[in-house]
């Protein structure tokens, strides 16, 4: 069965590497930070919330999540992560901290998409999907 995949807009590697820079300095400022890696769960819950008051960032159980790692509603202002990546990446384990990393793009890139149509991955091409 095919996954439902969010359509967006094309991106340059260009653009997402400049947003990426973006949020390192927006880490840098708000936390006092810098050095090769980014803590990436810092970033998400207290340096996020000093440019978005509105932000949230939700854990949940894998019960609840079942087999999705991470989700991310812009137009809500959520980032949401499953109990165990959030503890594992936390810990400062790669796979995980990506995890959170990769849903904080989402949160940046995908702000304005308003109400996105979901298709099926079959129905879109690959530089038009979310992920």
């Amino acid at each position: 069965m095919s996954q439902l995949v969010v359509e967006a807009p094309p991106a340059s590697r260009e653009s997402i590497r400049a947003t990426a820079e973006l949020v390192r300095r927006l880490a840098e400022r708000e936390l006092d930070i810098s050095g090769p890696m980014l803590p990436i769960i810092d970033v998400i819950e207290f340096a996020l919330t000093r440019i978005d008051p509105d932000f949230e960032l939700h854990v949940r159980t894998k019960e609840e999540m079942g087999d999705a790692h991470g989700l991310t509603v812009p137009s809500q202002h959520i980032i949401i992560l499953r109990e165990d990546v959030y503890d594992r990446a936390v810990a400062g384990q790669g796979r995980d901290r990506g995890t959170a990393a990769h849903e904080l793009g989402h949160f940046f890139l995908h702000h304005d998409l308003g109400l996105p149509r979901q298709m099926k991955e079959s129905q879109i091409k690959a530089y038009r999907s979310a992920e």
